[in-house]
């Protein structure tokens, strides 16, 4: 805990590998361990130390720092099991034993949950692919505390970053604001071309554009657009949104709701027109942030990511907004 509190959180992962490394050769000597966090659908595997190489990426068809749907073991079910409050251990004979560890050759694990974390689950995981001798009670309570220090380390280190991004962006905002307004409509949309750009930058998205909608919401048409270097270009079909075939995405247009997508799942399951979209623009996570001038939405600001998964905290997506606004000012001096 106190190595964790003297270092910045951007050093945390590597940080905690180490210490996982060296808990696990006192603790569970012959086992495997993992930490990660996960909601509903996804897995971000935080450390891991396993006695059998890549056994547990293999597992857990993931490695350390990736986070992608999970396939074959529900590790959120792990941490439901055991529930907000307390570990849970179980081996093979046991009923309810998960059919994707024993087919995995894993003979019993204990998981270790983090008390319920503000934007999902997460914990200590440790597997056994042999016979386990029982457990002493120091052992447990050890890793339970370990799981608890980690979970904390982990939420104070989002938080500080979170807040750190927030004020990056409050200033980069301020910038592009004061470009606005300083140079003449002539100029303007050169200057909305490369605000697009430095925002995607800062943001770290493959994609940024800006599609304007037409007074019945009923076709969107891309006005801007930048792509990150190595990313995949949008394809030409999506120049133009026919949003009478996306009756999700053109209530959101109409109500001048913010759309935080991290994943295609985040998308209601009747929505499947607009999933088939966003899966053809190569999106794995996307922000649109509406434009509004007068209480009307004249269009939106696109963020989308390729090559990772984004996870959109409620205060990012409100500062986002801010986006909108300013890019809707500025658009609409264009169009006059």
């Amino acid at each position: 805990t106190a190595t964790l509190s003297r270092r910045e959180p951007s050093e945390y992962r590597e940080l905690i590998q180490g210490i996982l490394v060296q808990l696990a050769e006192v603790l569970v000597p012959k086992a495997s361990m993992v930490l990660f966090e996960c909601d509903a659908r996804h897995a971000t595997m935080i450390a891991e130390v396993s006695q059998e190489p890549h056994a547990t990426q293999d597992l857990f068809c993931l490695r350390v720092g990736e986070s992608q749907r999970l396939k074959k073991l529900p590790l959120h079910e792990l941490v439901q099991l055991a529930g907000s409050d307390s570990y849970v251990i179980q081996d093979g004979s046991m009923p309810g034993f998960p059919d994707a560890l024993l087919s995995a050759g894993i003979q019993s694990y204990a998981c270790f949950p983090m008390r319920r974390m503000a934007d999902g689950l997460g914990g200590v995981c440790v597997f056994w692919t042999s016979e386990h001798d029982s457990w002493e009670a120091g052992d447990l309570e050890s890793l339970d505390n370990l799981s608890q220090t980690f979970g904390s380390a982990m939420r104070h280190g989002r938080s500080n970053l979170e807040l750190e991004h927030l004020r990056g962006l409050a200033m980069l905002l301020s910038e592009i604001s004061r470009d606005f307004i300083n140079l003449p409509t002539s100029q303007l949309q050169g200057a909305i071309q490369l605000g697009l750009q430095r925002l995607g930058e800062f943001l770290g998205a493959d994609s940024c554009s800006i599609y304007e909608v037409n007074s019945d919401y009923t076709e969107a048409d891309r006005r801007f657009t930048w792509m990150a270097p190595g990313a995949l270009p949008e394809p030409e079909s999506s120049r133009r949104v026919t949003l009478e075939l996306f009756p999700w995405f053109a209530q959101c247009y109409r109500e001048g709701t913010p759309l935080a997508i991290s994943s295609l799942y985040d998308i209601p399951s009747y929505a499947t027109a607009e999933r088939a979209l966003v899966s053809k623009l190569r999106a794995v996570s996307f922000l649109a942030v509406p434009m509004r001038v007068s209480g009307r939405t004249i269009g939106h600001v696109g963020f989308g990511t390729q090559r990772e998964r984004r996870r959109w905290s409620p205060a990012q997506v409100e500062q986002m907004r801010t986006v909108g606004d300013l890019f809707a000012a500025a658009v609409e001096r264009c169009r006059k």
